[in-house]
């Protein structure tokens, strides 16, 4: 009699395993579906996109060029006028404090 409510405790286990493995399958199921139809409407639109011309196209890269041209020289600025600030602050540390380091070295 005792082992009477181990075997319905592992019964009830068993049942309730069934119903995540259902569940589990039904979402991936339902994802896998998702996924399925996007990967179809992003096929089915890809051919939506109109033609570019060379002329356009040429126009496109040339502005593309110039832009990271622009984005290279003001990130050289950026750098050289940091390094000129460090630089700035070295300099007046070791005129403010070379005086003190000469009188403690000699």
């Amino acid at each position: 009699m005792s082992s009477a409510g181990h075997i319905i405790d592992m019964i009830n286990r068993a049942k309730q395993n069934e119903a995540l493995k259902r569940n589990r399958r039904e979402r991936t199921q339902r994802v896998l579906k998702a996924y399925r139809n996007e990967i179809r409407s992003y096929k089915n639109n890809k051919g939506c996109h109109e033609e570019i011309s060379e002329v356009d196209l040429l126009r496109i890269k040339e502005s593309i060029r110039k832009t990271i041209e622009k984005e290279r020289r003001h990130q050289i600025f950026q750098t050289v006028v940091l390094l000129m600030s460090i630089l700035g602050c070295l300099i007046y540390l070791v005129i403010k404090f070379l005086p003190v380091f000469k009188s403690l070295w000699f």
